[in-house]
């Protein structure tokens, strides 16, 4: 899964039922970066496929900011919660096909509110707690 978050709400979700590597993570960027806002701060972890020169390009022409992340710091992105509850609707659907998969992860990411992107964003680059 692929996603995005801002303070307010899910920017976007993807989920494709292939491995995320360079290519298909730009094409993501692609589509995801007309929705990005200067002033939007992007978060990245050391996942090889954000590496890609072209990602922090695309980012930067919306006139938003690229973070990357420090090696084995994924609690420090915001989003990691938010694919926490995610994935537990998906293991409560019991899903075991790639259609059912990605049609209950749609769905999933409805569970997520405002008030959890709020959270997560302040906790993690706030260190404040609700």
């Amino acid at each position: 899964m692929t996603g995005a978050i801002r303070l307010s709400r899910w920017v976007a979700i993807g989920t494709p039922w292939r491995a995320a590597n360079r290519h298909r993570f730009v094409e993501w960027v692609r589509r995801l970066a007309p929705k990005l806002c200067r002033g939007d701060v992007v978060v990245l972890d050391n996942l090889g496929a954000h590496k890609d020169s072209r990602v922090g390009e695309m980012i930067a022409a919306r006139g938003a900011t690229l973070h990357p992340l420090p090696q084995y710091a994924h609690d420090m992105n915001p989003i990691e919660p938010g694919w926490s509850l995610i994935k537990k609707q998906i293991r409560a659907a019991a899903e075991r096909s790639g259609p059912g998969w990605q049609r209950v992860a749609q769905h999933a990411w409805h569970a997520i509110r405002p008030r959890h992107c709020r959270n997560w964003v302040t906790q993690v680059f706030f260190g404040i707690r609700p």
